[in-house]
């Protein structure tokens, strides 16, 4: 069922729990795992799929930002642009579903970049008059690993 914004507590809602998303986001790419840890609700959980197979789930918060730091802990430079299509939210419960355009650069080799395009499919609850993240289940599209050599853009 499509539904509309219709008051302004709706707009706030939706613009919150987005806040929320692109802040997960921002931090993932700054490595900031004090920051991480407060998107999400203690009892978190976390899963991907890569060609059709579920990963296990990630269960809380502390493991999922343990998780993040491991799994980007050789790239130098990441760049995570989120657009969030959708937000529903029913009372303190919200789900969203936003796309992912991901790039990130190794540490040890600044002329390669792997991009991403992928999906999450997310839960939140309200916390306050913000919201926090309950589970995140990204559904990874497609990913490409390019070269180039860097020395050339700088001319």
């Amino acid at each position: 069922r499509m539904t509309t914004v219709k008051t302004f507590e709706d707009v706030r809602d939706h613009i919150n729990a987005s806040d929320t998303l692109y802040r997960y986001c921002s931090t993932v790419d700054q490595k900031d795992f004090v920051g991480l840890r407060t998107v999400f609700d203690d009892d978190a959980r976390m899963r991907y799929t890569a060609a059709g197979t579920w990963s296990e789930w990630v269960e809380g918060a502390d493991a999922i930002v343990a998780w993040v730091d491991k799994m980007t802990a050789d790239r130098g430079f990441q760049h995570h642009l989120v657009s969030v299509y959708h937000v529903d939210v029913e009372g303190d419960q919200a789900s969203a579903l936003a796309y992912l355009t991901s790039h990130q650069v190794a540490a040890d080799d600044p002329n390669q970049v792997l991009q991403m395009s992928s999906r999450y499919r997310n839960r939140l609850r309200r916390d306050g008059d913000g919201w926090v993240i309950t589970e995140i289940q990204l559904e990874i599209g497609w990913i490409e690993v390019r070269t180039f050599d860097q020395s050339l853009a700088l001319g």
